[in-house]
C-alpha cells in the first residue's frame, strides 16, 4: 500500500493577492453599503453623545512633621516610605469619609444655586428634562455619583496626586475637584490634629475642674477663720506654705502630664502590639533599664532640688538656675547619646511599615518614666513639708494646711491654664501635610467624547465588518 494515501489532501488551494481583490470586487456594494452604515452610526453617536468636561487639581502629600513648634526627639528617622505612605493617602482620598465630606461641601455650596439645572451631579431634574424645576440630591447620592466623577491618580515617581472631576457641566466638573481636594485637606487636618485635640480638651476640663476646686477651698478657708477667729499665721508657717504649695502644684501639674503621657502611650502600644507585641515589650523594658532610670532619677532629683531652693526668699534665682541647669544638662545629654545607641539599633531592624509608630511608642515610653521620676522626687519632697506643718502649734495646723490648699490650687490653675492654652497654640499650629499646587480651573473645552475618532473609528469598524461579511459570503458560496 502507497503511504501517500494515508496523507490529508488539501484540495484548496492557497489564496492570492488577485484573488483577494477580486473578492472586494464582487462584494463591493455591500462592504460599501456596511461600511457607510457603520460611519452613519457613528456619526450620529458623535452628534448626539454630550459633552463631558474634566476639571483637575493637583496635590502634594508629604509625611506629617508635627507641631512647627516642636520638633521630633528623632528626627533623623522621619523620611522613610514615602511611596508607601502616598498610597495610604490615596486610599483615604477614596474612602466614604472624604466623599460624604465632599458631597456637604458640594450640597452647600452657594454655585448650585447660581447655576441652578447645569449640574448632573448635585442635582437631579424633576418634571421633564426641559423642566427648570431641579431638586437638590441627598448628600448620600452625592457621595455614590462621586465614585464615578472623580478619578484619583499619582503622578509616577512624585509625591503629586491629581484628583479630577468630571461633569457635562464645566463649572459642576470645577467645583468637584475643588470641593474633593477640599474636604481631603479638612480631613487630614483633623487627623494630624486629633492626639493635641485630645489633650486639649483633657486640660479643658481639668481647668474647669481645678476652678471648681479652688472655689471650695476659698470658701472653706473663709469659713474657718470666721468661726475660729484666726487670721494671720507665724511666719514659720508662712514660710512652709509659700514653699510646700509651689512643690503641691508643680507636683499636681506632672501628675496630669503622666496621665495625658499614659494616654498617648497606651495608645501607641495598642497599635503596635497589633502588629509586633514582642517590640512593644522590647521598649518598655529599655525605658527600664537601671542606667536609663539611675540618669532619670538623676535629672529629677536636681529639677526638684532646683524648685525646692527656688522656692525659698533670697535667693540669687539667675544663679541658681544656671548651677542646677548646667548639671541637668549633663545628665540629659548622656541619656540622650545612650537613647540614640538605641534608637540607631531597633529603628535599623524594624520594618519600613511601622518604623513611624516605633519612634513614637520610644518617645512617649522616655518621657513618661522621666516624668514619673520627677512625679516620685516631688512626692517624697512635699511629704516632708507635710511632716513639718505637723509640727505647727495645735491652733493653726488647719489654717496653714486649708492656706496651703488653697495657694497650691491657685497655682495649678494658673499652670493648667497656661498649659490649655499652649495646647490651643500648638493645635492651631499643626499645618496639613497636603498642598493644594493647582486649583482645578474651569474647563474651555469638553475632555470627551472625541468625535473625530469616534467618527474615523466608526468608519473603520464598517469596513472590517464589510469585509468580513465578503470573507463569510465567499466561504458558504464555495462550500455550496
Amino acid at each position: 500500500m502507497n503511504s501517500d494515501t494515508n496523507m490529508p489532501v488539501n484540495n484548496q488551494p492557497e489564496k492570492s493577492f488577485r484573488d483577494y481583490l477580486s473578492l472586494f470586487r464582487l462584494n463591493f456594494i455591500p462592504i460599501f453599503l456596511i461600511s457607510i452604515t457603520g460611519l452613519l452610526v457613528a456619526i450620529i453617536y458623535a452628534i448626539s453623545a454630550p459633552n463631558f468636561y474634566k476639571s483637575v487639581t493637583v496635590l502634594k502629600i508629604s509625611k506629617s512633621q508635627g507641631n512647627i513648634l516642636q520638633g521630633s526627639m528623632l528626627p533623623d528617622f522621619q523620611d522613610f516610605g514615602s511611596d508607601r505612605f502616598v498610597m495610604n493617602e490615596i486610599e483615604i482620598l477614596k474612602s466614604y469619609r472624604v466623599r460624604y465630606r465632599t458631597a456637604q461641601l458640594l450640597a452647600d455650596s452657594a454655585q448650585v444655586n447660581k447655576y441652578k439645572g447645569r449640574f448632573s451631579s448635585i442635582l437631579e431634574e424633576q418634571n421633564g428634562i426641559n423642566s427648570s424645576n431641579h431638586k437638590l440630591k441627598s448628600v448620600q447620592a452625592i457621595a455614590v455619583s462621586l465614585l464615578k466623577n472623580v478619578t484619583i491618580d499619582q503622578k509616577r515617581g512624585l509625591d503629586l496626586v491629581e484628583v479630577s472631576g468630571e461633569s457635562t457641566s464645566p463649572v459642576e466638573a470645577a467645583l468637584i475637584a475643588n470641593c474633593y481636594a477640599q474636604s481631603y485637606r479638612e480631613t487630614n487636618l483633623s487627623f494630624n490634629r486629633e492626639q493635641l485635640t485630645i489633650i486639649k480638651n483633657f486640660l479643658a476640663q481639668q481647668r474647669d475642674e481645678k476652678l471648681s476646686e479652688l472655689g471650695r477651698v476659698e470658701e472653706t478657708l473663709k469659713n474657718f477663720q470666721e468661726q475660729k477667729g484666726i487670721v494671720e499665721l507665724p511666719e514659720q508657717a508662712k514660710a512652709l506654705i509659700s514653699q510646700s504649695s509651689d512643690l503641691q502644684a508643680k507636683m499636681n501639674t506632672t501628675k496630669i502630664d503622666l496621665t495625658i503621657e499614659e494616654k498617648n502611650l497606651n495608645q501607641y502600644k495598642e497599635e503596635l502590639k497589633k502588629r509586633n507585641p514582642d517590640l512593644t515589650n522590647y521598649i518598655e523594658n529599655f525605658a527600664t533599664e537601671p542606667y536609663i532610670k539611675k540618669l532619670q532619677e538623676q535629672i529629677a532629683e536636681y529639677k526638684t532640688q532646683k524648685d525646692r531652693i527656688l522656692s525659698r526668699t533670697n535667693v540669687n534665682s539667675q544663679k541658681i538656675t544656671q548651677e542646677f541647669d548646667n548639671k541637668i544638662n549633663d545628665f540629659r545629654d548622656k541619656l540622650n547619646n545612650q537613647l540614640s545607641v538605641y534608637k540607631a539599633g531597633i529603628l535599623a531592624s524594624t520594618p519600613e511599615e511601622i518604623k513611624e509608630l516605633t519612634r513614637k511608642v520610644l518617645e512617649e515610653e522616655v518621657k513618661y518614666q522621666s516624668n514619673l521620676a520627677s512625679y516620685k522626687k516631688m512626692n517624697e519632697i512635699v511629704g516632708e513639708y507635710d511632716k513639718k506643718m505637723n509640727l505647727l502649734p495645735t491652733s493653726s495646723i488647719d489654717l496653714a494646711r486649708l492656706q496651703r490648699e488653697q495657694s497650691s490650687d491657685e497655682k495649678l490653675y494658673l499652670q493648667i491654664e497656661e498649659r490649655y492654652q499652649e495646647a490651643i497654640i500648638n493645635e492651631q499650629s499643626v499645618p496639613a501635610n497636603v498642598l493644594i499646587i493647582d486649583e482645578g480651573l474651569l474647563p474651555t473645552s469638553p475632555s470627551k467624547p472625541n468625535r473625530i475618532l469616534i467618527v474615523i473609528l466608526g468608519l473603520l469598524l464598517g469596513t472590517i465588518m464589510g469585509i468580513g461579511f465578503a470573507v463569510i459570503r465567499n466561504f458558504f458560496d464555495n462550500t455550496i
